[in-house]
């Protein structure tokens, strides 16, 4: 059961790291480039409407560094148990 559960967590920690690197990437894009830049690649936001989509991911990235720390505290405490 523990070696499921330690698997289980490992999964969710590669995800969540996984995740955090894409919104990183993703909040980096949407801070860049012009307005007639993104126009020619089809997208009708302006400066300030991509800006704030660079700002939400990276409120989402927040929360998703604290489950990380929350499961990495989960594994640490598994392994502590199981070993």
């Amino acid at each position: 059961m523990k070696t499921n559960l330690t698997e289980f967590i490992q999964s969710k920690i590669a995800l969540v790291e996984k995740s955090i690197r894409a919104r990183e990437d993703g909040a980096k894009t949407w801070r860049g480039g012009t307005d007639k830049s993104w126009r020619l690649v089809g997208c009708t936001k302006n400066k300030a409407q991509r800006i704030a989509c660079a700002e939400m991911e990276e409120r989402i990235i927040i929360k998703l560094r604290h489950e990380l720390g929350m499961f990495n505290q989960v594994l640490e405490a598994l392994l502590v148990v199981k070993g």
